[in-house]
């Protein structure tokens, strides 16, 4: 379903409330191919902010809030991705890190 065709299936006031992986975020740019949002067969098109506005506008939308969300991980975890950007810096993170540390939530 297209933008357009969802803002005609709302009433006057209506919401919609959007979630998408953003392709200009800090992590997407570092991670560049590696990033773990680029998955082709699950989103067709990526989003950056200043694009999915633009969007939002051509349809006729008012955006009143756009802002990542954030998650909260444990560190264990954290480590874990680490992996996908470089196992020699995971490496040495995890020879840091106790072992206890690694059910720390993060945010």
């Amino acid at each position: 379903m297209s933008i357009a065709a969802t803002r005609a299936l709302l009433v006057p006031g209506g919401l919609l409330f959007l979630t998408t992986p953003d392709v200009g975020s800090p992590l997407a740019r570092a991670a560049g191919a590696r990033w773990p949002h680029l998955k082709p067969l699950e989103h067709l098109t990526y989003f950056s902010r200043p694009t999915l506005r633009a969007l939002l506008d051509r349809a006729g939308f008012e955006v009143l809030l756009l802002r990542s969300m954030g998650r909260v991980r444990n560190l264990g975890l954290a480590l874990e991705r680490l992996e996908h950007f470089s196992w020699r810096l995971a490496r040495a993170a995890r020879a840091l890190v106790p072992a206890a540390w690694e059910r720390l939530n993060l945010p």
